[in-house]
């Protein structure tokens, strides 16, 4: 046995003998390592690109042909990859640096973006490496395996990374010329590096002559017909924002002037409670799906005596609740052209015009409520920021009642009621937000327990069981929600005080992809969701589509519907309407809305004054609303300069 062993040894031995004599036979040869070096900064981040696709599961067989269909557009995002990849070989002189480096990266790129893709329907945008730390908490709701293709991505690149280790460009004497020659080897490719960036994809000049197709509003088209790499550098221009078209001082200057003309406005000052649901729309519009009772009777109920109908939301199924928020409390339209960014992490600053703060002049105290992580989306900054006194967070509630993975609506509506009973015996007025969770997705077959799914489908079809507990899980939280509006609005229906109640959904619901992730949530949707059959524009409309109600306890209202609503315009409607005291620029965004053809712009639509919706956006209807995004520039780049004075 010794004797097998040690001759087993001896053979291991030799074979690495071996491999380090070949290794230094070919290092040796330094004409042949450069050529192998070069051919790998060429060839690299070709095939990464096309492992990247094979994780976001396009078929091996049509890879290479989607690539050469979109040569000129492709080279966009390639040349920039090998300029990377040759100067980290510079760097380092050894190309399975870069290799680990951008292999690691691409992987988790394209597994992220396979992933958002399934879930939101967005490709990753630069401006998601600004959320990676809101990225990981909301990750933990997901499911999100690390599927086969994704092996097999780490595999294949982990196999040319072991590959280029024997590559070792000489080394280079230390001499004045030969540290000269790296130096400035390195810094050429770094300037070609930033100019193809500033010259070619940041310019309209420099794309189209790589034929790149910029699809406005339609992102995910983008990226996909000009390959995703091209689309992703592409994008990370939107991290760079210019200045509103038609910004001048003398614009702004108008707009003061206009502002303290109108100063504030409304005779009212009632309490004023904003409830923004999570998840929350109207899934008997789902085709081929009923249910076996009525999902929104309260809802229903409540139109007699409210204004009510359907807002456009910025955001589509699952994500930009904060965004969302962030438009409704402060009137600025969140549009990638002028705030690119995600609102909370990247503009609030301290004084930001806003309704809260606004209240807070004229002696409201202002109560947040969120029964989730506070720190989300760095709420306890921005709150501070936009005038709230308290915060409530998960931490705030005893014991509370769930449904599902998280604290139940009900529950957050009654902790709405104990925190407004406690403060009104301390203050004149009050303001309180609450921002629910019971309904965040994904929701999946398991999101209930079988004794709490008390909604049924009428006839399950062509549903297979998971895809029923889906459907049916989504329907029994919606009806869980229309019982808790209803509960809030029959407290304050009661009170002697004068009250008004605004609430509105952020998005859609994100139903889950059942435990096969390669075979994804879309041919579940083809089946189920409520834009099958539809027109594409048809189509965005309903998947941004998400209700919205303004009661009040002293007041009927005028009118039983303003339409099409976008986020930005939601309370300086609802406050007019109610004769609310409100802000100069809520009734100017009201003044321009009514003398111009544009009502609002929620990210891909117009909706306009005759209420009709204009999707995609025509370049005439934004230059409807350039005062408008002149306004947006100066509060939040120039920090509310000239028009602090008339602001409120």
């Amino acid at each position: 046995m010794k004797d097998f062993v040690k001759k087993i040894f001896i053979k291991f031995r030799g074979f690495f003998v071996n491999i380090r004599k070949r290794l230094e036979e070919f290092r040796a040869q330094p004409k042949r390592v450069i050529i192998w070096a070069v051919v790998s900064v060429f060839l690299v981040p070709f095939l990464y690109m096309a492992i990247s696709e094979y994780i976001k599961l396009r078929p091996v067989l049509t890879i290479f042909r989607y690539f050469f269909e979109r040569l000129p557009q492709m080279l966009i995002g390639y040349i920039p990859l090998v300029l990377l990849f040759g100067l980290i070989t510079l760097m380092t002189r050894r190309p399975w640096i870069p290799a680990l480096i951008i292999g690691v990266i691409n992987v988790l790129l394209s597994y992220a973006n396979y992933y958002k893709m399934l879930y939101l329907d967005t490709p990753i945008l630069a401006a998601d490496f600004s959320l990676i730390g809101e990225a990981a908490i909301i990750t933990e709701q997901y499911k999100a395996p690390f599927y086969l293709h994704a092996w097999a991505g780490v595999l294949m690149t982990l196999f040319i990374v072991f590959a280029l280790i024997p590559i070792r460009l000489p080394k280079f004497k230390v001499t004045i010329k030969e540290l000269l020659y790296r130096v400035t080897s390195c810094l050429a490719v770094a300037t070609l590096f930033v100019v193809f960036f500033s010259g070619v994809i940041y310019t309209r000049e420099g794309r189209d002559a790589f034929k790149y197709e910029s699809i406005p509003f339609r992102i995910e088209y983008e990226y996909e017909v000009n390959t995703f790499y091209s689309g992703l550098f592409a994008n990370t221009k939107t991290l760079f924002t210019g200045k509103a078209d038609g910004y001048s001082a003398e614009a702004v200057d108008e707009i003061a002037a206009e502002l303290a003309a109108i100063g504030t406005v409304g005779q009212k000052k009632p309490d004023v409670i904003v409830v923004l649901v999570e998840s929350w729309e109207f899934m008997e519009e789902y085709e081929d799906v009923t249910f076996s009772q009525n999902l929104h009777p309260n809802y229903d109920r409540l139109k007699e005596e409210s204004i009510t109908g359907t807002m456009l939301s910025s955001s589509t199924r699952g994500k930009g609740t904060a965004n969302v928020e962030f438009e409704v409390l402060t009137g600025l339209s969140k549009d990638d052209d002028i705030l690119p960014l995600t609102a909370y992490n990247s503009y609030v600053y301290d004084g930001m015009p806003c309704y809260p703060g606004f209240l807070a002049e004229h002696g409201y105290t202002n109560y947040a409520i969120h029964p989730f992580h506070y720190e989300l989306y760095n709420r306890p900054n921005v709150y501070a920021a936009f005038g709230f006194d308290h915060l409530y967070s998960e931490n705030d509630f005893v014991n509370p009642k769930r449904f599902g993975p998280f604290i139940s609506d009900e529950e957050a509506v009654n902790k709405t009621i104990e925190v407004y009973e406690s403060a009104v015996q301390e203050n004149d007025r009050v303001f309180i937000q609450l921002i629910t969770m019971q309904n965040h997705g994904p929701i999946g077959p398991d999101t209930l327990p079988a004794h709490q799914r008390t909604v049924k489908l009428d006839d399950p079809g062509s549903f297979s069981g998971d895809e029923i507990d889906i459907l049916e899980n989504a329907a029994t939280l919606m009806l869980k929600t229309d019982e808790a509006i209803g509960d809030l609005v029959d407290y304050f229906r009661e009170s002697e005080r004068d009250v008004i109640i605004v609430v509105y959904g952020d998005h859609q619901f994100i139903l889950s992809p059942l435990e096969d992730a390669e075979a994804g949530l879309p041919e579940m949707l083809a089946r189920t969701d409520f834009y099958k059959n539809n027109s594409e524009y048809d189509a965005a409309i309903k998947t941004h589509s998400t209700p919205y109600l303004m009661w009040s306890n002293y007041q009927l209202p005028s009118v039983d519907s303003h339409g099409y609503l976008a986020p930005s315009i939601m309370l300086p409607i609802a406050l007019a309407e109610f004769d609310v005291i409100r802000p100069a620029y809520f009734q100017w965004l009201l003044n321009e809305s009514a003398s111009s053809e544009v009502k609002a712009r929620s990210a891909n639509f117009v909706i306009r004054s005759d209420g009709t919706v204009e999707y995609p956006v025509r370049s005439i209807s934004v230059e409807y609303l350039s005062r408008r995004n002149i306004l947006t520039y100066q509060i939040v780049y120039k920090k509310n300069e000239v028009l602090s004075n008339y602001i409120y």
